[in-house]
């Protein structure tokens, strides 16, 4: 397989990864949010909609995990050492809270909550795992902050890609304390990485837009 044609898989992955994630999180409202509370909790997760939901999400997730590498690689000459850490936390945040966080939750939480000794460790599993959960976030936070900045400075074929991200990227940062904000940041960083993939379709070989 030829780079040119990676590359060109690797566009349509991200692109479809975005379409999936956006899917699947704009119809997780027909699903109870997350919750301390033991009968929202057992609902959350015995709901027909969320494994099918999650699942949606999961597939798009995982698909732009698959291509952000081709996506690094296209620009890697271009954006330094600065725009490697941001990759590499941003790859990192992707396998960790996205990947390994939905399949657990998919496939280990729905049958726990049946158990009433299960029941409390699925309760605080978030601050159970809050050092692991801290890393991760930080990760989400300052990969695509660092990534994107680094694609700004890179050149015109990734300059549209580091705004949207950046953009992105700071409205996460208030996920914890505005969570509506902080979702519109991740799925305006997942659409930077879309327009990526538009971008790895249009010119997936360097040399073909101005600028690199």
């Amino acid at each position: 397989m030829s780079a040119k044609t990676l590359y060109r898989l690797s566009g349509v992955a991200l692109i479809v990864g975005f379409i999936l994630i956006f899917a699947g999180t704009a119809l997780q409202s027909h699903v109870p949010p997350e919750s301390s509370v033991g009968s929202v909790v057992i609902s959350r997760y015995t709901n027909p909609l969320f494994v099918p939901l999650y699942l949606l999400a999961w597939i798009g997730a995982f698909l732009q995990a698959l291509a952000l590498p081709a996506l690094y690689a296209r620009v890697a000459g271009n954006i330094g050492v600065t725009g490697l850490v941001g990759f590499l936390l941003t790859a990192y945040s992707y396998i960790v809270l996205r990947i390994s966080l939905f399949l657990t939750e998919m496939t280990l939480f729905p049958v726990l909550v049946t158990s009433p000794q299960a029941l409390p460790a699925v309760i605080a599993w978030p601050s159970l795992l809050s050092f692991w959960f801290a890393g991760s976030l930080f990760a989400m936070f300052v990969g695509p902050l660092l990534w994107g900045i680094a694609l700004i400075r890179g050149g015109s074929f990734s300059r549209g890609i580091g705004i949207g991200m950046t953009i992105g990227a700071a409205l996460s940062c208030t996920l914890v304390v505005i969570p509506a904000v902080g979702s519109i940041g991740i799925l305006l960083v997942n659409l930077a990485l879309a327009y990526g993939g538009y971008q790895l379709l249009r010119y997936p070989v360097v040399g073909t837009v101005a600028a690199k």
